[in-house]
């Protein structure tokens, strides 16, 4: 059961990879703009981690490409998974530019995923460049004025654009609905619904990962083959949180928390980690992502309480790029199989 959860060290880099999918190519459709009509409301303005639902939500990635790109190793390091032209490119064809991007989220359900992105004065170019892409006649709504949603096929997925100008855009691949949702907490019209951070599984999170540049994020509870991962340490998990922050000399520290019920076997906890790392680094998975190499033994810290279970670690960034490079090249689908 180790490479179901090894799967989540490798999800960042098909994750940027996937976002960089949504800038397929296709020909514009024309469709009349329909407008619903009533009295504008006040826009929620917040993170962009607000407008992801936490029902249903399977994973979470939040944080500032920008921070990252600001510091030279770090982007330098990046670059051996996105090279420079294709970040070129991608900003070219989707009209946003990953390097300036101050806000960006991913969010995973069942049936789709959802994109968004903190574009402020881009959100028209952003959307002109996804209408590009449609292979379908654009089906246009504006709920109120400066929210507008366009929907539409890209080769053969339905995808769903949502723009509230001069503030963000969200892209929904697969299921139109998560967008709409979005658009809902835009609106202020969810006030019993709980965005993902504060649903009942990630709230159980430290706060303080918040401040860090990048967030990963999985509710609990873990069910199935799931929770059977780390030796079975999340059968009693809540959910999982790590924050990844730059540090001089092109390291990446790593701060991992599982929230759940460990005592009292706090003890037996701890070995079931222990014993999941070791093996993390001899797999094959390990290998690939050069983790030997990359960790910093002297930084590895674990410690495990009655409600949390805390690793923290340091990685050589240029050789974790590499061995996400290699990885996202490779066959994927068997390496990551669990």
């Amino acid at each position: 059961m180790t490479r179901v959860c090894l799967f989540r060290s490798g999800i960042f880099a098909c994750c940027v990879a996937a976002f960089a999918c949504i800038t397929g190519c296709g020909h514009s459709g024309a469709a009349p703009v329909k407008s619903t009509k009533g009295e504008p409301t006040a826009l929620h303005r917040g993170p962009l981690s607000d407008y992801v639902p936490s029902a249903g939500l399977r994973w979470l990635f939040v944080g500032s490409p920008q921070a990252f790109a600001q510091r030279s190793e770090f982007l330098t390091a990046f670059q051996q998974l996105m090279p420079k032209a294709r970040l070129d490119a991608f900003a070219a064809s989707s009209g946003v530019e990953l390097r300036t991007l101050p806000e960006g989220c991913i969010a995973g359900f069942d049936y789709g995923t959802v994109y968004l992105a903190r574009v402020t004065k881009d959100t028209a170019r952003v959307r002109e460049r996804f209408e590009t892409r449609l292979v379908s006649d654009a089906v246009r709504k504006s709920p109120q004025a400066g929210v507008w949603r366009v929907t539409g096929l890209i080769a053969n997925t339905p995808e769903s654009l949502l723009v509230v100008d001069d503030d963000f855009a969200a892209i929904s691949v697969g299921d139109p609905l998560l967008v709409r949702v979005v658009e809902s907490f835009a609106l202020g019209r969810l006030k019993k619904s709980s965005p993902a951070l504060m649903g009942a599984a990630l709230s159980t999170l430290p706060k303080d990962l918040a401040s860090a540049p990048l967030r990963f994020y999985a509710p609990g509870p873990f069910r199935e083959t799931w929770a059977q991962g780390v030796q079975g340490v999340l059968a009693r998990a809540y959910a999982i949180g790590a924050a990844f922050v730059p540090a001089d000399g092109g390291a990446l520290k790593i701060h991992l928390v599982i929230s759940g019920a460990f005592g009292p076997d706090v003890a037996e906890s701890r070995a079931r980690i222990l014993k999941t790392w070791s093996a993390l680094l001899s797999s094959p998975v390990g290998h690939v992502l050069e983790l030997e190499l990359a960790v910093r033994p002297s930084t590895f810290v674990l410690e495990v309480r009655d409600e949390q279970a805390i690793l923290d670690i340091s990685v050589d960034a240029q050789l974790l790029m590499k061995g996400l490079s290699t990885a996202v090249a490779g066959d994927t689908t068997s390496l990551f199989d669990g």
